[in-house]
Formats: structure tokens, sequence, C-alpha cells
């Protein structure tokens, strides 16, 4: 979003747990100056700046400690609360972040082994 202003990018690096980046900040071709994690994360506020209404995530958490992840997901599910989002998470010492999932499929070999949904609120 190239017109996005100073305050939609400053939102977007917060949803994207990139406090410490700057929108003024120079970057290389594919986020050249910045960690693995990060550039995951610039791709997930670049993501956010356009407010989709499917959002698809491989490994977006890859290279995070559990913290961030945490923040990371809560922050764009509270974010982008209309939108579908489906996230590919290999890594099951996350499996306790995806709390806020209205469905988790977990997958092996190509089939399905569980499927969970989470209850509505009363």
């Amino acid at each position: 979003r190239p017109d996005a202003g100073d305050h939609e990018l400053t939102g977007a690096l917060a949803v994207a747990v990139l406090t410490d980046v700057s929108p003024e900040a120079t970057l290389g071709p594919g986020g050249e100056g910045l960690s693995g994690g990060q550039r995951r994360r610039l791709g997930v506020a670049q993501a956010y700046l356009r407010h989709p209404g499917l959002l698809l995530l491989d490994e977006p958490t890859e290279g995070m400690d559990l913290e961030t992840a945490r923040a990371l997901l809560e922050n764009l599910r509270a974010a982008l609360p209309a939108t579908t989002i489906v996230a590919a998470i290999h890594d099951r010492t996350l499996d306790h972040l995806l709390v806020t999932a209205d469905v988790t499929v977990r997958l092996a070999a190509g089939r399905v082994l569980q499927v969970t949904r989470r209850l509505p609120a009363a």
C-alpha cells in the first residue's frame, strides 16, 4: 500500500511485532537488513495493510520465540476480526498458540488426523 500514511504503517508494524523497525527504515531487496523472523513479520505487516478477506500464511511464526509468535498471532486475529486466516504451522510446540482458532486441522502424510472446533462463547 504505497498510499499508507505513517499512522497506518506504524500500526501495521505494531500488529506484526516489529516496533523496533521504523517506517522510514531503508531495507534492501527482500527485506535485506532484517533477520529471517523480522522478514516474515514484515510480510505479515504488508498483508495486514491490505485488510484481506482471506489471509493464507505459511509458517508465519518460524524462527520466532514463543512470546513473539504468540503476540503476532494474537495481534493479527485482533486486528483483522472479520478475516478468515489460514495458517500452516508445522512446529508442534506452538500448538497451544492456536487456542484462538475456530478450527484446527492436524495433518500427517496428506491425511487428516484430527479436526478440533472451538465452541462459540456463551
